[in-house]
Parts: C-alpha cells; sequence; structure tokens
C-alpha cells in the first residue's frame, strides 16, 4: 500500500510540474544564463592576461578563458583558442613581398584569408597600422589589425568567431584592438 502511495504522489508531482511550468521554462532558463554570460563578459567579468612576443616585439592581452596554444617553434606568436571555437591568432613577419608596401601587402593577405564568398564590412587604412573586419567564407565574424613600422616588420591580429556569439565577442573585440601594440613604438593610434 505504501508503494501505491508513493508512486501516485511521483506521478502527481511529475503531472503537476509538467502542467504548472511552461512549454519552454527550460528554454528561457537556458536563454537567462546566456543573458548574465554576456553581461558578465560585457563588464568585463573574467581576467585577462597578456602575452609578449620578444622576437617582433609586440604584446596583446587576451581574455583568460582564451587558451594560449603556445608559442610557434619560430618565435613569430601564438594561438589562443576558446571552448566554444573563438580564435584569437597574433604573429609578426617581415614584409618582402610588394617591394615592402605595407598596404598592398595587408590587402592581398586579407583577401586569401576571407575567401571568394566573404566580404569586409569595415576598413580603415592608415600608414602604419589598419583595421578591417567582416564575415569570411565561412560564415564567421574576423576582425584583423595590422601593425607596420617603416613599412620592413607587420604585426597582425588575427580574431575570428561564430556570428553567433556577436553579442559575447564583440566587446572583447574592442579590447583587443586596442591592447595589441608595438612595444618599440607608444603612438595612440594604434588604440583602435
Amino acid at each position: 500500500m505504501t508503494q501505491i502511495k508513493t508512486i501516485t504522489l511521483i506521478l502527481s508531482f511529475i503531472i503537476y510540474c509538467t502542467v504548472s511550468l511552461p512549454a519552454n521554462a527550460h528554454k528561457e532558463h537556458g536563454k537567462e544564463r546566456i543573458k548574465k554570460a554576456q553581461e558578465a563578459t560585457s563588464q568585463g567579468k573574467f581576467k585577462w592576461s597578456t602575452y609578449v612576443n620578444s622576437k617582433y616585439q609586440f604584446q596583446i592581452c587576451y581574455p583568460n578563458f582564451m587558451i594560449p596554444q603556445g608559442e610557434a617553434d619560430n618565435g613569430d606568436g601564438q594561438k589562443f583558442i576558446a571552448k566554444d571555437g573563438g580564435k584569437l591568432t597574433v604573429y609578426g613577419y617581415y614584409n618582402v613581398i610588394n617591394n615592402g608596401d605595407f598596404l598592398k601587402t595587408v590587402k592581398d593577405s586579407t583577401q586569401l584569408t576571407i575567401g571568394k564568398n566573404g566580404h569586409i564590412t569595415y576598413h580603415t587604412y592608415h600608414q602604419s597600422w589598419v583595421v578591417i573586419s567582416g564575415i569570411n567564407n565561412k560564415k564567421n565574424i574576423f576582425y584583423y589589425k595590422f601593425l607596420s613600422e617603416k613599412n620592413d616588420r607587420i604585426l597582425v591580429l588575427e580574431f575570428v568567431y561564430s556570428h553567433i556569439l556577436a553579442t559575447k565577442y564583440n566587446e572583447i573585440t574592442k579590447k583587443l584592438g586596442s591592447c595589441f601594440k608595438d612595444i618599440n613604438r607608444s603612438s595612440s593610434s594604434d588604440n583602435l
């Protein structure tokens, strides 16, 4: 008799929960968690670290949820990858193509990276720095920042993430753009 009462009580509770809670309650709870995570991101409630590259003399800050993959064997830079697929890559190289023309090199390399179906939604070109963003051929959002000193050395920040994560990563992109620095230079133009 006690088992029947227990089973009846459990079934009554299940029926009550099914009828009382809206059909999309679990979805709303999930949306609320995503919203809180996005608010925490926009308010900077996670820690930042700094990577410094001694070979090409640059530095970048990065959020601690992006895992450093180790500096490249040749010392050119490093990748940082988040569990949600966000990828930050920073590196340097010497501009030996296009007769050292910084802007031409940047335009050529950007076009190769975004592919035929990608498109640029924002760009600003200056003599010693460039910012380009848009959608690549895989429908991911990209943000590139290039720095150059006397056109011989190019420093590159590549940040790519799913368009679904735009709310989370838009604020992070702003901070990355402002903290990516040529250590040998202290120009305010690098703060874009």
